[in-house]
């Protein structure tokens, strides 16, 4: 926190799957401090990976609420040891992981209002305030009865999609509830209320049990997307006629003032009243004291935090998400299968349209390495050395079953005229036209599917802000103008769930400032900070695009029916994140597929799907692909969730996933190697990957072995399958001239005769490998030895270097430890400690040289009166040195971490 900010701060948080994060802004919405708790690391006790527990059914998988709660303790310490003056804070907000659950036992509302500050939120509340320990989140799959009752009770899928504004989910919140009151009864009969993560958090915040936000209701299977109320014959079906006592009131809209923090945030965290309004609006708040603003979904935070109404956000990340601001009309928007409609957070008649495509980078980097020589500046070149419309050629490409056409997978060519749009062989279609028949299929069908949800005669999309990593290529850019017909934008908000939920805590102050009037847009002035246009559209390109918009939506229409459910397994979903097979793919500014992205099905039909054998198999004569996925389901059934050796994707077969009929790679040898590696870190988010995506040293490293052929593609998607491991991790824009990477590699690749040369082409200039055992490391160790010591010999070990090992015959233990006995330490060396030694004396904060304590503890405040550093003297042969240590009290290991920095 650079300087002391002189008005009212505003606190946004974000519980995602794997980490609270807090972003605090001041009335100009000025970030003011950022800190964040991730769970794995700072709460390894829980034993989640990447903030999650699988099972123990299958498909289950879950959260522990009691981690949630320590983490918003740990978070509010950071904020105290940072500094931040959380006295100031006015208001809170913030965002949730859709559709989790958490379920309250009988006696939560009473120990929620009798918080006491001097113990921890866990130590009062879990397990008591529970009936379930344990939270279902948006990853669990476990409930596809409940999905198929669901929709057989309204009618079908669309019955429940003009509804709730979706079709219904395993992951969404109904379909879970219904579970538990089908599994275990006793578990729903103790539930007093039913809160989603969202609403989870400011319950602790209050002290009592709050409503959930209309946004975040949305994915839940339960609410009227067009009234915002819960829908009796959704919580019959769901819930029996508890459920609407156990959900509490009507959905709450944005901006509304829930009430104030509790005596426990004031008395132990300093969250206290107000200062900074003007005295005659103090009567107008509730008191004077920091206020708690519903909180909503990631998803609809993101778009709060980065478009304004009638923007969209367009995350280009592993899959595709298009999020749509609509302004409130009289008509609403249409609902389908394949999409979903949610309430706006802070306008009853508004709403956001929400389109996920699994196939976004995933498809778009196959297209680039089979057609562009796996290097983006060709295909980029290739892009724009092609018009408008791809001279009639039109491509799509789905790796795996698509969200949208449902189910379809494979590779499809058309050939477009102004009549007709006419099926063709994808061999017919040529090279150089595939990068950008690429993305005007994905972009155009984005367009031709929102254009069918908007009501008719509806504005014009204003603005389209871009995400995710592809959003960083200028050609993609502005493609995307062109296509859409409107300026595109980059967000310098890197943490859009946090930010919006900082801007919902403003809205709420502000509005209750005035009486409860203004609306968002009266706050913003319609305005979102921190946006840079990168892209315009060319009116004759996008005329042209027009035109082509009825032939892209014809092409889709022309896959009617979908693959079997089983061939859309969990598996195939799995290899849509190429780093982290329980995290979706995410990026910097918005985390839309973190709750709506890859966890998508299609719906369920019994046809079958052509395509191209290089992207799905085409099904054998005679035979139907749904016959030979439910063959290979139970021939297979015994494989699931085991982990096979080798270098083929077996879990993926045995799921049903759709295969390649493409030869398979053949098996390669691995060996455990430990690879020497050094780099110049800035630029980098530290030395290990990172599930966010985030630019590390390691996750580079990974994908230039993938590339290489050291890392085989059945391996590709996860780098645990081949152990990697570091020696040490190093943060942020830290350097390394050696550290060391393990993992089982290929170290034998056909046609590559110098792996290391091979690898350091695929690698960035500031990241170097300089061996592994075998490529001539040693070799090349002992050569440097060699120049740089004239005695040293071929054979000479490294450490010959130093005089420390000098004539010493290091060929047996005992050799060693003769010499580490016969060394003598200098009169200067000695001096030199107790120069050292001198800079401990005296009083000083020793939290580094214990553990167990917080930097902010008093306790860690010790009073050294005296070291003393006595001559040396020898004991037998070996060499001793006195040390005396005279202080007031000393900590657990404070003086053996004080003598060893002492000699260092």
């Amino acid at each position: 926190m650079s300087t002391a900010p002189s008005g009212p701060l505003f606190l946004g948080l974000d519980l995602s799957t794997q980490q609270l994060k807090a972003i605090i802004v001041n009335e100009d919405t000025t970030v003011i401090h950022e800190s964040s708790v991730h769970f794995d690391n700072d709460l390894p006790s829980y034993g989640t990976i990447n903030g999650a527990i699988r099972g123990p059914g299958k498909g289950e998988v879950t959260s522990p609420v009691a981690m949630w709660l320590d983490a918003i303790d740990l978070l509010f310490q950071r904020l105290k040891i940072a500094g931040v003056e959380v006295s100031k804070i006015s208001a809170i907000s913030g965002a949730g992981q859709q559709h989790g659950s958490v379920y309250w036992s009988k006696n939560a509302e009473f120990l929620l209002s009798s918080l006491d500050s001097t113990r921890s939120l866990v130590s009062q509340l879990s397990p008591a305030a529970f009936s379930l320990p344990n939270a279902p989140i948006w990853q669990d799959s476990s409930t596809t009865r409940e999905c198929k009752e669901l929709d057989e009770v309204v009618g079908g899928a669309q019955a429940l999609a003009d509804i709730s504004g979706s079709r219904a989910y395993e992951r969404f919140t109904g379909n879970q509830i219904a579970k538990i009151r089908r599994v275990n009864p006793e578990v729903y009969a103790a539930t007093s209320a039913i809160s989603l993560v969202s609403s989870f958090i400011p319950s602790v915040f209050i002290g009592r049990i709050v409503p959930v936000d209309i946004s975040d209701a949305s994915g839940m299977n339960l609410m009227d997307v067009i009234t915002c109320k819960w829908s009796d014959i959704l919580l019959n079906a769901c819930g029996g006629p508890e459920l609407r006592s156990k959900l509490g009131s009507e959905p709450v809209i944005g901006g509304t003032v829930l009430g104030k923090v509790s005596r426990y945030f004031v008395d132990k965290w300093g969250l206290s009243p107000g200062t900074f309004l003007p005295l005659w609006l103090r009567f107008v708040l509730i008191s004077s004291d920091c206020v708690v603003a519903p909180f909503t979904g990631d998803n609809p935070a993101s778009v709060i935090a980065l478009a304004a109404s009638g923007d969209a956000v367009l995350s280009l990340g592993t899959s595709t998400t298009f999020l749509l601001s609509i302004p409130g009309a009289d008509t609403p928007p249409k609902r389908f299968i394949t999409s979903h409609l949610l309430s706006h957070p802070t306008d009853l008649k508004g709403k956001i349209a929400m389109l996920c495509y699994k196939n976004g980078a995933l498809a778009r980097e196959q297209v680039r390495d089979r057609y562009s020589d796996r290097d983006w500046d060709r295909f980029n070149e290739l892009v724009e050395a092609t018009p408008p419309g791809n001279n009639g050629n039109f491509g799509m490409y789905f790796p795996l079953p698509e969200i949208i056409p449902p189910g379809v997978v494979g590779q499809h060519a058309f050939h477009v005229s102004e009549n007709s749009t006419t099926p063709m062989a994808v061999d017919d279609l040529p090279a150089d036209a595939h990068p950008r028949a690429i993305l005007e299929s994905q972009f155009l069908s984005i367009r031709c599917h929102i254009e069918a949800i908007l009501p008719e005669h509806s504005l014009h999309l204003h603005h389209l802000v871009a995400t995710g990593g592809s959003s960083a290529n200028q050609t993609i850019r502005q493609i995307a103008a062109d296509i859409f017909g409107v300026k595109v934008y980059v967000s310098s908000t890197k943490e859009a769930g946090g930010m919006g939920g900082a801007l919902l805590a403003k809205y709420a102050w502000w509005k209750a400032a005035r009486g409860g009037k203004g609306s968002f847009e009266d706050m913003t002035g319609g305005k979102i900070t921190g946006l840079r246009c990168v892209a315009e559209p060319r009116r004759e390109v996008t005329e042209a695009y027009e035109k082509l918009a009825g032939h892209a939506m014809e092409a889709q229409s022309s896959f009617k029916h979908a693959l079997p459910e089983e061939d859309v397994s969990e598996s195939a979903s799995k290899r849509l994140k190429p780093f982290d097979p329980m995290e979706p793919e995410t990026n910097a500014s918005v985390p839309p597929a973190e709750s709506e992205g890859a966890a998508d099905k299609p719906e369920t039909t019994r046809e079958k799907v052509t395509g191209d054998s290089e992207f799905g198999k085409e099904p054998e004569k005679g035979q139907s692909k749904d016959k030979r996925a439910r063959h290979r389901s139970k021939k297979d059934e015994r494989k699931i969730g085991r982990r096979r050796r080798g270098t083929r994707n077996e879990e993926a077969t045995a799921e049903g996933a759709v295969v390649s009929d493409q030869p398979k790679a053949p098996r390669l040898p691995k060996r455990q190697s430990a690879l020497l590696v050094g780099f110049c870190g800035s630029g980098y988010s530290g030395m290990q990957i990172q599930p966010d995506h985030s630019k590390t040293i390691e996750g580079i490293l990974f994908q230039a072995l993938v590339r290489v052929g050291a890392v085989s593609q059945d391996n590709a998607d996860d780098p645990l399958k081949i152990g990697l491991a570091r020696a040490a991790r190093t943060d942020a824009g830290v350097h390394a001239a050696g550290n060391l990477v393990s993992l089982k590699m290929i170290t034998t690749i056909p046609g590559v005769p110098d792996v290391v040369a091979r690898i350091n082409e695929e690698l960035p200039p500031e990241i170097r490998l300089w061996g592994f055992p075998g490529s001539g490391l040693d070799r090349s160790l002992q050569q440097y030895a060699a120049a740089e010591s004239p005695d040293a010999t071929e054979s000479s070990n490294i450490r010959t270097l130093h005089p420390f090992w000098t004539g010493v015959d290091l060929s047996s233990h005992e050799g060693e430890l003769a010499r580490k006995r016969a060394w003598r330490v200098s009169p200067e060396q000695v001096e030199r400690l107790r120069v050292a030694a001198k800079r401990f004396e005296g009083t000083h904060n020793f939290h580094n040289f214990t553990v167990g304590r917080d930097f902010g503890d008093r306790s860690n405040q010790r009073h050294m009166k005296k070291i003393e550093i006595a001559d040396p003297a020898v004991y037998g042969d070996t060499e001793w040195i006195s040390v005396l240590f005279h202080g007031q009290s000393f900590m657990l290991h404070q003086v053996i971490a004080v003598a060893y920095e002492s000699g260092r």
